[in-house]
C-alpha cells in the first residue's frame, strides 16, 4: 500500500573516534541525501555492431550522503575534514605522503552512519539506518554564512564497498546502528 513517509530528525555519526568509534558529527537540516549509484560496464561483441553492447555488466554500487548541519561537532567535523588521515583532525593540511593514498588499505576510510530518529515508528519501517562500512568525506565542503547569520555546513561523503576475503562478497551498507553514542 502507498503511504507517506516522514524520516524525521537525522543525526550522522563518524567512524572517526578512538578505535574507529563512533562520533556523533551533527543533525540534518532538513534531512540526508543519499544517492546510490549503481556501476555498470557495456560488453562490446561484433555480433552487436560498433554502437550496442552485447550484454551489459552490474559492477557493483557506490553512494554519495550529503546533508547540511545546522548543529555540529567541530572537533568530529576537523576530523572528516583531514581527508585522507581523518585522525589527525587537521583539515586544510595535507601531510607527506597523503596524496596518493589509498583510502581503505591505508585506513583513512570510516564507517558512516545515518540514523533516524524515527525507526521506532511502526509506519517508518523502510527508513531505518543506514550504516556505512567505508567512507569519507568527499567534499564539496560548503559553509554558509560566514556573518551574522546562523551557520551551516554543507557534507558530502562517498561510500564504497568493502570486501570480505571469507565470503568473497562485497558490501556496501546494512541498516544496523551498532555502537552508535548519544547525539550531543
Amino acid at each position: 500500500m502507498a503511504q507517506i513517509y516522514v524520516a524525521g530528525p537525522c543525526e550522522i555519526h563518524c567512524g572517526v573516534g578512538a578505535n574507529g568509534a563512533l562520533a556523533f558529527l551533527g543533525w540534518s537540516e532538513s534531512g540526508v541525501r543519499i544517492s546510490l549509484n549503481p556501476e555498470w560496464d557495456d560488453v562490446p561483441a561484433d555480433l552487436a555492431g560498433s554502437r550496442m553492447p552485447a550484454d551489459v555488466q552490474f559492477m557493483g554500487e557506490t553512494a554519495m550522503i550529503s546533508a547540511d548541519l545546522k548543529i555540529w561537532n567541530n572537533v568530529v567535523y576537523a576530523s572528516c575534514a583531514s581527508r585522507g588521515n581523518p585522525f589527525s583532525g587537521t583539515r586544510g593540511q595535507i601531510p607527506f605522503g597523503q596524496i596518493g593514498g589509498l583510502m581503505i588499505t591505508e585506513k583513512a576510510a570510516y564507517r558512516i552512519l545515518v540514523y533516524n530518529s524515527y525507526t521506532t515508528k511502526t509506519s517508518q519501517n523502510s527508513f531505518n539506518s543506514w550504516n556505512f562500512f567505508a567512507g569519507w568525506l568527499a567534499g564539496p565542503d560548503v559553509i554558509d554564512p560566514l556573518g551574522t547569520k546562523a551557520a551551516k555546513i554543507r557534507v558530502v561523503f562517498r561510500a564504497i564497498p568493502i570486501y570480505d576475503s571469507l565470503t568473497g562478497n562485497w558490501a556496501l551498507y546494512d541498516g544496523s546502528s551498532a555502537g552508535k553514542p548519544a547525539a550531543i
